[in-house]
């Protein structure tokens, strides 16, 4: 199910979402941030203050020379896996974000 994977991913329990859902709890902007990053759209999309969820999206950083270096201490069998995942990743197309 995608909402425990968002949970998940974003690291939120089922009563933060909850408490959002039924409006009894202003998010924290942290969540908030996970979420959109989770997403891949932008916070003030989530809000609702924008139609467009690229509006002032922040862009992703990576540390690239950390994840090289852990990459590196991964056995074959896990390097094999990751790669395998990563060319998964670049060939599914980006699903377009419907609001309801």
């Amino acid at each position: 199910m995608q909402i425990k994977l968002l949970l998940d991913r974003c690291n939120l329990s089922k009563n933060t979402l909850s408490s959002i859902q039924s409006g009894g709890s202003t998010p924290k902007s942290e969540n908030l941030a996970k979420i959109a990053n989770y997403l891949e759209c932008s916070v003030d999309y989530l809000l609702g203050r924008t139609d467009n969820p690229e509006v002032n999206k922040q862009p992703v950083e990576y540390d690239t020379d950390k994840i090289v270096s852990e990459f590196e201490n991964f056995s074959d069998k896990s390097q094999d896996r990751f790669i395998k995942y990563i060319n998964l990743l670049l060939i599914q197309p980006k699903k377009k974000i419907t609001k309801t």
